[in-house]
């Protein structure tokens, strides 16, 4: 196998198609895989450790901006009724909550 190359493409994304993948490249070539790079997919991670358990695991980038973004989201969402409003409302944000922003006396 050439680093950087697709060596292989499913039609489907389920753990039959991904265990095919591993018994079409055998043991041997299995042995030698060093990284792998699997998208979001519950039905690689399983596999992936039962199948090549030395190989580093790699994430796709998308899925996981995707999940910070998700993350912050839920977050914002939870706290924006509580953030206050007006020119407070930045310094909040910068400075990372109500207690650093009420805590201070005026100059």
């Amino acid at each position: 196998m050439t680093p950087g190359n697709v060596v292989w493409v499913g039609k489907e994304r389920s753990k039959a198609a991904f265990e095919a993948f591993f018994a079409a490249l055998g043991p041997e070539r299995a042995a030698a895989v060093e990284a792998i790079s699997l998208d979001g997919s519950s039905v690689y991670l399983p596999v992936t450790r039962e199948q090549i358990p030395q190989a580093r695991i790699c994430l796709d980038p998308f899925y996981v901006i995707k999940w910070t973004n998700e993350v912050v989201e839920s977050v914002y969402r939870a706290e924006a009724p509580h953030m206050p409003s007006g020119p407070a409302a930045a310094i909040y944000l910068c400075l990372g909550g109500v207690d650093l922003v009420y805590s201070r006396k005026p100059e």
